[in-house]
């Protein structure tokens, strides 16, 4: 029961970033500081023994000057010496260069040989040699210095001398440096958890906003307002969310408009279709099968533009160089039947040598949509032209396609250019559109990185004008 409860309270304290951020920063802050009290004690340690080693140098250079200046007999100079060193607390020890003792400041190792493992070492070096032991339970410093004459050893000065007083100095410094590294350690720990709280607190306010959009709250935005990368992310949040909205918004207006558009024509046609009857006069019967064939004509054309539409994301542009005005043409050829029924005129005022780099499919789409759009919503015995503008400007050559129809209101000119957005609320007359045609246009010259813009008139016409330049 116990490990079970330990097993949850683990996981579930854990999984939490901010937990696992505090743990990893303490983990990395303790094995720095371990390995800065580490070097820090070795070197106070190391600093403490060599002055002392350097302290019983220095007395050792004392005595090779003494010996220098005295008589050059050793019964003149070890009355000498013994005078300055009588009250030395350490035992000092003078050798010759056999380990013979000349002098013992405690009167004990006197006309006795030593050769333990230091004065071995000098005999053998003729350099100081330093050990360390454990004597009584006391840690003990043996030091031997040679006094060197030329380059022969003339005498060994041996020091012994219990180092309690450094030991106890550098395990107090060791005791300080842990307890202020513990110190610093449990507020590094506790900052870092409340520095890694703070950082961790946007995250998971984007995480409840995304678990909103997630339950269909698309409008879902977040408050946070930074200048660093979760600023960042959180404006690119913010934008999602906008789009995501946007796109659901008109995914509820498409399939409104799609219901609509599709429900107009069909009533039509169910109502033709009740309304015949074999009594019926053939000239009638006719006409009503005319309408139904117009009807079902729009709503093929309405399908088909609602398949280039959705197909519009995966068009993959291949650019080839164009002739403008020979795609007019073929354009205006497809066009042509339409434009007699309203009387009205093409013309194609394009440059000869008028030339683009573009997808040739792409292209004949946009002028397809474009004209047919003016002859939709032209005047009978009007016109629709083409004409090219700064011809040799790549950064503002185009065309202009002109008519004199209806035109279109301030009100909504700026909006003909979305899905759907059809005659009923920008023209002033009997729809016939389905609203995608400019739609199409629009997506396709930004798959080119093209521009285009439109000026109108109400009761006037209207010109688009298309840029071939990003």
């Amino acid at each position: 029961m116990g490990r079970k409860i330990y097993k949850r309270i683990r996981n579930r304290f854990f999984k939490r970033l901010s937990v696992r951020l505090s743990v990893t920063y303490g983990l990395i802050f303790l094995v720095s500081i371990a390995c800065l009290d580490t070097l820090l004690i070795y070197n106070y340690s190391k600093s403490q023994y060599d002055k002392n080693e350097e302290r019983y140098s220095n007395i050792v250079d004392t005595i090779a000057f003494m010996k220098e200046y005295s008589s050059q007999s050793y019964g003149d100079f070890i009355p000498l010496l013994s005078t300055q060193v009588e009250d030395f607390d350490d035992r000092v020890i003078l050798m010759d260069s056999s380990g013979l003792v000349l002098m013992d400041n405690f009167g004990v190792y006197k006309d006795q040989t030593i050769n333990n493992n230091e004065v071995s070492n000098v005999i053998e070096t003729m350099g100081s040699n330093v050990g360390y032991y454990e004597y009584k339970g006391k840690k003990m410093m043996m030091i031997a210095i040679p006094i060197m004459n030329e380059n022969s050893i003339e005498n060994i000065v041996l020091f012994s001398a219990y180092v309690e007083i450094i030991k106890g100095k550098v395990s107090s410094f060791n005791k300080l440096v842990i307890f202020t590294s513990m110190v610093i350690s449990l507020f590094f720990i506790i900052l870092s958890f409340i520095s890694t709280r703070k950082i961790v607190a946007p995250i998971r306010t984007l995480t409840i906003a995304s678990r909103k959009i997630q339950n269909g709250e698309l409008n879902t935005k977040v408050n946070i307002i930074r200048e660093d990368e979760i600023g960042t992310l959180a404006n690119t949040f913010n934008n999602m969310s906008e789009e995501l909205y946007k796109i659901d918004v008109n995914r509820r207006e498409f399939v409104s408009s799609v219901s609509h558009e599709f429900k107009t024509p069909l009533a039509a046609i169910r109502v033709l279709i009740e309304s015949l009857d074999d009594k019926d006069e053939k000239d009638t019967y006719i006409e009503y099968m005319n309408d139904i064939y117009e009807e079902t004509t729009r709503l093929s054309i309405m399908v088909n533009s609602l398949l280039t539409a959705s197909r519009l994301e995966e068009t993959k542009i291949q650019k080839e160089v164009i002739n403008l005005k020979k795609e007019i043409y073929e354009v205006y050829k497809l066009l042509m039947p339409l434009a007699k029924d309203k009387s009205i005129k093409l013309e194609n005022y394009c440059a000869d040598d008028f030339t683009i780099e573009g997808d040739r499919g792409c292209i004949k789409e946009i002028l397809i949509n474009l004209v047919d759009n003016s002859i939709k919503y032209g005047v009978a015995g009007g016109y629709v032209s083409i004409t090219t503008f700064n011809e040799n400007d790549e950064q503002s050559r185009g065309i202009k396609i002109t008519d004199n129809g209806l035109g279109i209101s301030d009100k909504h000119i700026n909006f003909i250019f979305d899905n759907f957005y059809t005659a009923d609320k920008s023209r002033a007359f009997d729809k016939k559109g389905s609203g995608i045609g400019l739609y199409i246009v629009m997506k396709l010259v930004q798959l080119h990185q093209w521009n285009i813009s439109v000026e109108s008139t109400l009761g006037k016409g209207s010109i688009f004008n298309l840029y071939f330049s990003e």
